[in-house]
This record gives structure tokens, sequence and C-alpha cells, in this order.
């Protein structure tokens, strides 16, 4: 006979696993492109973060705008990093 067992639903089980479980990020999710003619523009394009619990935060995204010369139309390509600003929706 094991002794410091408890049975329990599997539902159960797996919330207390995900609640005792380190929170690790899984996804970035930002859009794949839009049209801005500013600097202010692109750093309006925020990036929503998913969390192993199911949780998401909206966070500011630092975008590497060196190349990009906004008088001149075109499709540029850019990358950013996610801070760890959280941003609170109203």
């Amino acid at each position: 006979m094991k002794g410091n067992v408890l049975h329990v639903d599997v539902k159960f089980g797996d919330g207390l696993y995900m609640k005792w479980s380190p929170l690790e990020n899984i996804d970035i999710i930002v859009q794949d492109s839009i049209k801005a003619t500013s600097v202010d523009e692109v750093n309006a394009v925020i990036a929503t973060a998913v969390y192993t619990d199911g949780s998401t935060a909206i966070k500011q995204v630092r975008w590497n705008l060196d190349k990009i010369d906004f008088s001149k139309s075109g499709t540029f390509d850019i990358t950013g990093t996610v801070t760890r600003i959280y941003i609170r929706s109203h």
C-alpha cells in the first residue's frame, strides 16, 4: 500500500499541474503585415504573448526600423523584439 497518494479526477489533476508548473511563454502572435507611413504607426503594432496556462498578455515590440525609408513606397520586412512591458487593455 502506497502512502501519501490521493486519487483525483484527470481534469482536476491537469488543472493543479498547470497551476503549480512554471509559467512559460509558448507563442508570440503579431500581425503578418500592415500599411504604415510613419515610425509611430509601426510602433503602434503590438504582440500577444501566449503562455502555457492558456493566458495571454499584450506586449510592446521594439521594432528594428533602420532600413525603412518612409519617404519611399514599397514592401519592407522588419524584425522586432518583444519587451517585458505589459500593456493593459481597457
